[in-house]
């Protein structure tokens, strides 16, 4: 009798153990696996220089993965350094998986609205490698019971990319060299969220106007790098340690690249005390003839989401005393080249 009951033990602990690679082991419920690759955009050093990424801008240091059951309720949450891996126990069903990557702590994440709603700064995103672009996506997939799902998962970054890429000097031979001083993006929206549909509020902007950040704004406080500071510097502003001189007729290579997050404002004004929601402007100072002017750049067909926005610059005269307004005898061309900021990008449009 003693033997028949070890062996009817012996059986049952058999058979649980080969269950449990069906069942979930925190719920009991019919469970499977996802097997999830995390593909953040690629650039290409054998295309044209518009497609050839700096090392920071695909980064994946940091890798968040949510998956949600088809209700909208959160299932599974883990954080990873590698951009694949594998998700155990979870039930089965249609799945949706969301990947967060390079971005803050996504903690209290109960469903998947609560995920898209969640901030993202600005200040997030880094040029520093170790950090990176926060980028994020999402897929669908069917899990089954005791088999492994696979799940791809395209991000994209939040960001979008201007470039400042050469600058050229187009005035009269009697004039001689110009001199490229600084470069800044102005009326940069610095709030996003995780969906990618965020608002842009007044406040939401930073480098407002190219003033410095106050409440009322000052319009003798154009951002100069040292009284005046940019917003989110090292996104949003830059100066050579030697300031770039292009003789007559020549033209020099920039590559000075800066990101703000998506402007649909199609909105142009000047100066006011009291910001309202504007097209993002890239404003080069240079020194014509001895004086110093800002050659503005308006990007008035809005910036989105992930695309990069290249412009070459051609000065033939005089530019504006402010970021915001432009010369009045014209002064500068500007030509706007915009891609898919990812190997493959091919559609162009022309400002």
């Amino acid at each position: 009798m003693k033997k028949t009951i070890q062996a009817a033990v012996a059986l049952f602990l058999m058979l649980a153990a080969a269950s449990c690679t069906e069942k979930n082991l925190e719920t009991g419920t019919a469970s499977g696996s996802i097997l999830f690759n995390v593909v953040a955009p690629s650039g290409s050093s054998t295309r044209a220089d518009t497609q050839v990424l700096a090392s920071c801008e695909n980064a994946v240091n940091k890798v968040q993965v949510f998956v949600f059951d088809d209700a909208g309720n959160i299932e599974k949450n883990i954080v990873m350094t590698t951009s694949s891996g594998t998700i155990e126990n979870v039930s089965t069903g249609t799945k949706t998986v969301w990947a967060v990557v390079n971005g803050p702590d996504l903690t209290g994440v109960t469903t998947v609205n609560v995920l898209k709603a969640k901030a993202l700064a600005l200040a997030d995103n880094s040029t520093d490698g170790g950090t990176g672009f926060v980028m994020g996506g999402s897929d669908n997939c069917s899990v089954t019971e005791g088999t492994s799902s696979s799940c791809t998962i395209h991000v994209s970054r939040y960001v979008s990319r201007v470039r400042l890429v050469s600058v050229t000097n187009g005035c009269a031979a009697a004039i001689g060299s110009i001199t490229v001083n600084s470069a800044m993006i102005i009326n940069v929206t610095s709030n996003q969220n995780v969906a990618g549909d965020a608002t842009h509020a007044a406040g939401n902007y930073v480098n407002r106007y190219g003033r410095a950040e106050e409440n009322p704004l000052v319009s003798e406080h154009v951002i100069d790098g040292v009284t005046y500071v940019a917003q989110v510097p090292s996104l949003t502003w830059f100066k050579p340690s030697t300031p770039l001189s292009i003789a007559a007729g020549a033209t020099q290579n920039c590559g000075y690249r800066f990101y703000a997050f998506s402007n649909s404002a199609s909105h142009d004004q000047p100066f006011s005390t009291t910001f309202a929601p504007n097209d993002t402007r890239l404003a080069v100072s240079a020194t014509v003839n001895g004086v110093q002017y800002w050659y503005s750049v308006r990007l008035d067909k809005g910036l989105e989401r992930n695309k990069a926005y290249d412009v070459t610059l051609t000065i033939s005269g005089k530019g504006s005393n402010d970021p915001q307004v432009d010369p009045t005898n014209g002064g500068f061309s500007a030509s706007i080249s915009v891609t898919e900021w990812q190997d493959g990008g091919d559609y162009n449009v022309n400002y």
